[in-house]
């Protein structure tokens, strides 16, 4: 189906004044037409906005109870009127007025676009646009009053379908580029049944909590208050096949040289019964510093819980440092009761005192293991919130030794920086040399927290030495470029691109409980296309270019500036509306952004940033939390409507937008795989260049404009920003006011 017959957004539009909001819209009771400017968007707010969905196999039914309020300060005439999905059949639709239920009447798609291109001709609102072609339904409203509530419900029952394997739910949600003000409160909850286990589940939209009942039945909800949503929810799950569940989706946009795919990787039920065993070691910094806000009782406190959450079968150790090395044994000992309480004691007695010896310390944690044993996952997590003020206090060279002790062991680094006075340089090469990754905890955030929820996470290793090769077409640059284990309850999400398209096979190999392990995953690789439904997997091209812009601003902060790395982020930055440190002028710029001169002035701007780059202090963790958030991204990052905020926010002056109700007040947006600059009062597609001479030009609302639409319906997401220059399929559209 297509992604625009699943917008739901209100929009109100009283005798003379209006809003847009979420899951429908009200339009004038009274045959009148309204006077300019009609939409204004301060007429009604959404008190609540609840989604339950109950999902048997593929059926889904969803319920939708929402209320809003008229908060216009005056009499609100109106119907109010609903689009609904192509595919979906209407079980129930109504609103309360008092106690009163008033049911809905369902309108033809004919008789729904001549109903909104009449709006949008009288109105002069391109948002109305989106729901040209879908179903209507209609539900007459009785005036508004004062500060009144009205409450609404919907019913609706679908198929999901089924794609690779993987069975995907999608709830309109997209409501923020049309309300003023935020829903009060919104929750969005799905329950799951199914025959088999469930094994992946993956939001590429929201960030949700999953709650799982048994094998079988899994609740996943997404809550917030006072927000502006500005994505649909989406979700994938997918059964048991196999000891591993591997789900692949692919798209190729039909303009581009190259694919985009997305691999789910995840442990079954049955697997999660027998982990492979873990040697563990826990480093702590107990220098003087720790003192401050009482670090060292926090780090204690997840020390404490991860040696009391070892499982059976598991070797540990325990060390501590200041400018000396205290270890709890001078080698690995099994997890026993014993062992435990005493482990627990030598913990509590630790005091911050000394200097900070970081070589020292991780060289006697290594020397722990003495050979690689591949039937056992060994790790260290290490926490430190400062400079290595003993021993050997140079990073470079400190990195160097761990590295070098380290290449036969194979043993994964975690590294939690904790605070602003620790070198970022130093802790990202400790881990990014040694197969595992930093987490900075900034002031005042929990470092019991972070550490535990971390632990919890690898607490059941499941696949180790985990890589993917594909035959059939070319992969190139996977991400994350080396492939973490996989834990029981957790997923890998492998993004990357490929050429060439058809039937392959992708091969994930790694060690099981010790031994070999191989699942061969038959894939059909997408080809170009143009159509809907491929459009709905666009995600997965801004995901891949989010990770892919995080890897690269780590190679340049850890191993220094490259002319080449430094035009792919500016390239990817500008193409997908990401902003970074160094690219941050791109929305200010009020110029063509495929401009050369755009280009030069990017690349200054970027040397004098590398050249000003600190290893320490609160920018340097920002920038490279940033880098790390960017590059294990679970969802895109790009621009969003409401503007991309922080430093990178560039104000607009009144009358400098392109016209439509809803636009934000930036100079970029994103509109599926698509991003936006504001240039001269319009917004220009940033993959048009000079050389893009095939051109179609028209106005905003006029009668070659609404046969355009028609002929090419992929327009209509697009003008719903209002005046824009877009290039679809090769040929530009150049849509003025």
């Amino acid at each position: 189906m297509k992604r625009t017959n699943w917008l739901f957004a209100a929009i109100f539009i009283a005798s003379l004044t209006g809003v847009l909001l979420a899951d429908g819209m009200v339009v004038p009771y009274h045959k009148i037409r309204p006077p300019r400017p009609a939409l204004v968007s301060d007429a009604f707010t959404v008190e609540y906005h609840v989604v339950t969905c109950d999902i048997k196999g593929q059926h889904a039914q969803t319920n939708i109870d929402q209320k809003i309020k008229n908060v216009s300060g005056r009499l609100a005439q109106a119907q109010y009127m609903f689009p609904i999905p192509r595919n979906a059949n209407i079980a129930q639709f109504s609103m309360f007025i008092g106690e009163k239920e008033y049911q809905g009447e369902m309108l033809e798609a004919g008789e729904a676009r001549r109903i909104y291109e009449n709006y949008v001709r009288k109105v002069i609102d391109p948002a109305l646009l989106e729901y040209v072609g879908t179903g209507l339904y209609k539900s007459s409203v009785f005036p508004f009053q004062k500060d009144e509530a009205k409450r609404i419900r919907l019913k609706y029952r679908e198929l999901l379908t089924q794609e690779s394997g993987l069975i995907r739910y999608l709830y309109p949600l997209n409501t923020e580029k049309f309300s003023k003000y935020p829903l009060k409160r919104v929750r969005v909850e799905v329950n799951i049944q199914t025959d088999k286990p469930i094994v992946t589940l993956y939001s590429p939209t929201h960030p949700v909590q999953i709650n799982r009942i048994d094998a079988k039945r899994v609740q996943v909800i997404y809550e917030a208050t006072q927000v502006k949503p500005y994505e649909d929810f989406e979700l994938f799950y997918a059964v048991e096949e196999g000891k591993f569940s591997a789900n692949v989706l692919s798209y190729q946009p039909a303009d581009a040289p190259a694919g985009y795919f997305c691999a789910m990787i995840a442990p079954n039920t049955n697997v999660e019964a027998k982990q492979t065993p873990k040697d563990i070691v826990l480093v702590t910094d107990i220098s003087g510093s720790m003192q401050d806000d009482r670090k060292i009782f926090q780090a204690k406190d997840a020390m404490t819980y991860i040696v009391k959450n070892l499982n059976k079968g598991d070797r540990f150790n325990v060390i501590a440092f200041s400018d000396f090395i205290n270890a709890f044994k001078e080698e690995l000992v099994d997890f026993t009761e014993k062992n435990k309480t005493d482990a627990l004691a030598f913990i509590s007695r630790l005091r911050a005192e000394g200097g900070t010896n970081i070589d020292g310390s991780l060289t006697k944690a290594l020397s722990m293991y003495k050979k690689t044993d591949k039937s056992r996952v060994p790790i260290i997590i290490f926490m430190t919130d400062g400079k290595p003020t003993v021993g050997e206090r140079n990073p470079a060279k400190i990195a160097e030794n761990i590295r070098k002790l380290n290449i036969d062991k194979k043993v994964k680094i975690f590294v939690f920086s904790i605070g602003e006075e620790i070198n970022t340089h130093l802790c990202g090469w400790l881990a990014s040399q040694n197969h595992g990754f930093t987490e900075y905890i900034r002031t005042g955030e929990s470092i019991k927290e972070r550490v535990t929820a971390f632990y919890n996470k690898i607490k059941n290793p499941v696949l180790t030495n985990t890589t993917l090769i594909c035959e059939g077409v070319r992969i190139e640059r996977l991400l994350p470029a080396e492939l973490p284990d996989v834990f029981s309850g957790t997923q890998l999400v492998v993004v990357g691109r490929y050429v060439g398209s058809g039937d392959a096979k992708l091969t994930l190999r790694g060690k099981l409980l010790g031994k070999d392990y191989e699942r061969v995953i038959k894939v059909k690789f997408s080809g170009k296309s143009n159509s809907a439904k491929d459009a709905d997997k666009v995600w997965i091209e801004h995901l891949w270019a989010s990770r892919r812009i995080g890897h690269l601003l780590n190679q340049i902060r850890l191993h220094g500036q490259s002319e080449e790395v430094k035009k792919e982020i500016i390239k990817l930055s500008k193409k997908y509306g990401i902003p970074t440190p160094y690219t941050s002028f791109l929305v200010r710029e009020n110029i063509n952004p495929a401009s050369p001169n755009v280009m030069r002035r990017g690349l200054n701007a970027f040397g004098r940033k590398l050249k000003e780059e600190k290893d320490s202090g609160a920018d340097a963790v920002k920038d490279a939390n940033e880098a790390n958030q960017l590059s294990s991204a679970a969802r895109p990052h790009a621009a969003k409507p409401s503007g991309i905020g922080g430093k990178y926010q560039s104000a607009v002056k009144k009358g400098e937008l392109p016209g439509a109700s809803g636009n934000p007040t930036s100079r970029v947006i994103t509109v599926g795989t698509k991003t936006f600059y504001l240039v001269n009062k319009q917004w220009v597609d940033s993959t048009i260049t000079d050389k893009d001479k095939d051109e179609v030009k028209t106005k905003l609302f006029s009668d070659k404009f609404f046969e355009l639409l028609r002929k090419v319906p992929a327009l209509n997401k697009y003008v719903a920003r209002g005046a824009v220059k877009v290039k679809i399929s090769g040929k530009v559209y150049n849509i003025t006011n």
